[in-house]
């Protein structure tokens, strides 16, 4: 079974900073793959690419020729590919002129802009970086003859940087605690009615989460997860989750308390920050057991 994947990703791909509406989809070239392209005609040249100048091109006569391509290019910082989609392209007075396309090397990745970026939104100067600093987390089901379906959960950050989780003074200038929000998604299965009249429906659900964690020489976290949302979820279904030591790098887990007679487990991991910072999030994920049946998640928050 495919995995249902999600992400706390603030940032954007290639297409949606240019605009979907603006992309098309061209071969550049006889047996190339076909590529997510947009017109950059207008922009100053220098700015895409250094060596796409007016007095380059075929010959030094300032027009390029039809499925000309140059590899380091980029648009707003984000690298790619300029192509000549035609026999007009030309540089004049410092701007791509004609039939100039852009392409990214990457469709997939999501990009931000930069904390130093002072530009306006929407001038063509922006300069954009790779996001990293967010969490993946979901689900998938496999089936074991015999057993039924299991649900399989996950979460996990490209973040390789370090949070400080030590107690803050007056030289750091670090609060020592922080508040954490996001949400979660999982299986759910719930019982309703009884004898013959008896029902249980399982579904995909999604949920709220609130963290909060405490700073210091053992730093903690807990929570709640509610606003459970699916087909087979109870309206008044509420998780606590109990503190449990935070760590960076590794899983920490605790206590999860739903309202049925038997506790599930969770699990806690910081990620982002830095050696200056508090976490930039927390993911993990948990099980729970209410009165009218349970489930299995997984979550990723942002520091509020």
């Amino acid at each position: 079974i495919a995995r249902n994947v999600m992400s706390n990703r603030q940032g954007m791909t290639w297409a949606e900073i240019v605009g979907e509406d603006n992309v098309m989809s061209e071969r550049i070239g006889t047996g190339n793959a076909v590529r997510m392209v947009a017109s950059v005609a207008g922009m100053t040249a220098a700015d895409v690419d250094a060596d796409v100048t007016a007095t380059g091109g075929t010959g030094g006569t300032n027009a390029y020729a039809d499925a000309f391509t140059s590899d380091t290019s980029t648009y707003m910082g984000i690298p790619g590919d300029i192509f000549c989609l035609g026999k007009d392209c030309k540089v004049t007075d410092g701007k791509l002129a004609g039939s100039w396309y852009f392409s990214p090397t990457s469709e997939t990745t999501y990009y931000q802009r930069m904390k130093d970026d002072t530009s306006t939104p929407g001038d063509e100067s922006q300069t954009y970086e790779p996001e990293t600093l967010y969490a993946s987390y979901g689900h998938w089901l496999t089936f074991v003859d015999g057993t039924g379906w299991t649900v399989n959960t996950f979460a996990t950050s490209l973040s390789t940087a370090t949070p400080n989780l030590a107690a803050g003074t007056e030289d750091n200038g670090l609060a020592d605690t922080a508040t954490y929000s996001g949400s979660a998604a999982g299986m759910s299965v719930r019982t309703m009615g009884s004898g013959d009249s008896k029902t249980t429906d399982s579904g995909a659900f999604t949920a709220d989460v609130m963290l909060t964690a405490n700073f210091g020489a053992t730093p903690t976290v807990r929570g709640t997860i509610d606003n459970f949302m699916g087909d087979a979820v109870g309206s008044g279904w509420s998780v606590s989750l109990e503190s449990a030591t935070l760590q960076a790098g590794s899983e920490a887990t605790g206590v999860a308390t739903g309202s049925g007679p038997n506790n599930g487990v969770w699990s806690a991991q910081a990620y982002g920050g830095g050696t200056d910072a508090r976490p930039s999030g927390v993911f993990g994920g948990f099980t729970a057991h209410f009165t009218d049946g349970a489930a299995a998640g997984a979550f990723a928050t942002r520091k509020d």
